[in-house]
Order: C-alpha cells, then sequence, then structure tokens
C-alpha cells in the first residue's frame, strides 16, 4: 500500500476514502507541521517516502523539475455521499 501526506488544504474526505482502501494517510495536522512552507513540506514527504498531495497545485510549478513530482488540477468537488456512491459503484461489495 502506498502512504499519502495529505496537506492541510485537502478534506478530510479524501484521507477516509484513501484509509478505507488500506492506505497509510498522514497530515499536515498530524505531524504538527500546518503552516510549513511548501517546499519543506515536499522535502519532509520525500524524507518518509510518502506521496503528498495538496491543492497548491500553483505553489508546486517551480519543483516540478525535481523527479517524481506530478501536478494533477482538481476536477470537482464532491460531497461526502457522492463519494461513497462513486466508490460503490466502481467497487461494488463482494458477495460470498
Amino acid at each position: 500500500m502506498v502512504a499519502f501526506y495529505i496537506d492541510e488544504n485537502v478534506s478530510f474526505l479524501l484521507d477516509g476514502f484513501l484509509r478505507g482502501y488500506g492506505h497509510s494517510v498522514i497530515s499536515t495536522h498530524d505531524e504538527g507541521r500546518e503552516g510549513s512552507p511548501d517546499p519543506h513540506q515536499l522535502f519532509y514527504a520525500t524524507e518518509h517516502n510518502w506521496v503528498l498531495i495538496t491543492h497548491n497545485a500553483n505553489d508546486f510549478i517551480g519543483l516540478t523539475q525535481l523527479a517524481g513530482i506530478f501536478l494533477v488540477g482538481q476536477v470537482f468537488n464532491l460531497s461526502a455521499s457522492q463519494v461513497e456512491n462513486l466508490r460503490h459503484r466502481a467497487f461494488p461489495p463482494r458477495t460470498a
């Protein structure tokens, strides 16, 4: 499984969604690093072999020269019930 480091501006819904699939999720809040500069957050995530997830794509544009950085724009906002509905449609519960 993948370990994700969630920036403070990312919805808690994503945290729960990723945990639901067995991924390890650590937040800037968990680590007491809210407000740390973006390059520091990236370095911290890299030190721990975590994938950094943030909505501050513009703040990372200058860092994309580094290997392993992909910027993905936010496509849409979903409510918790919409996320759950999509999850069940994409990954239906297994039947015995």
